[in-house]
Formats: C-alpha cells, structure tokens, sequence
C-alpha cells in the first residue's frame, strides 16, 4: 500500500436497527447511501448503505485506524504499511 492513500471500504448495509441510530467515526470519514463523506456524528436507518474513508499513514510501518460507531455496534479498519 502506498504511503498517503485514500482508502474506501466496499458499502455495508445497516440492519438490525428499527429506529434512526447515532453514528460516528474516528480515524476517517463516512457517507451514507452515496451522500457526501463526513466526519460529523449522524443518524443512520435500517437498510442505510454505509462506506468508511481512511488514509493511509505518511510512514512505513504505521497503522491508521478508522472506526465507525453505529448504536452499539462497532466496526473498525486498520492499514498498516509495511517497507
């Protein structure tokens, strides 16, 4: 992986949720169902299609972490380059 690179995840569809449910990342951005990507804290609905941005580290041998925070449930990515 090269250093400083804009990573996206594949889309994860939210379920298991009835009501509209807070969400927040660390570490990255998100965007709900093909809207813009953004850092700020959310809602998110059943059936929402949800895809996570993270850049990688400008060092080798560095991991980033992005997590996102979807009601209690928590998903997170890391990238570590390796020279």
């Amino acid at each position: 992986m090269p250093v400083s690179t804009t990573i996206v995840s594949n889309p994860a569809t939210v379920t298991g949720i009835s009501d509209s449910t807070a969400i927040s990342i660390t570490g990255g951005d998100y965007k709900i169902n093909g809207g813009s990507w953004t850092s700020s804290a959310g809602t998110v609905n059943n059936g929402d299609s949800v895809k996570v941005r993270q850049t990688s580290s400008a060092s080798y041998s560095t991991m980033t972490t992005a997590t996102l925070n979807i009601a209690a449930l928590t998903e997170r990515t890391m990238l570590q380059l390796r020279h």
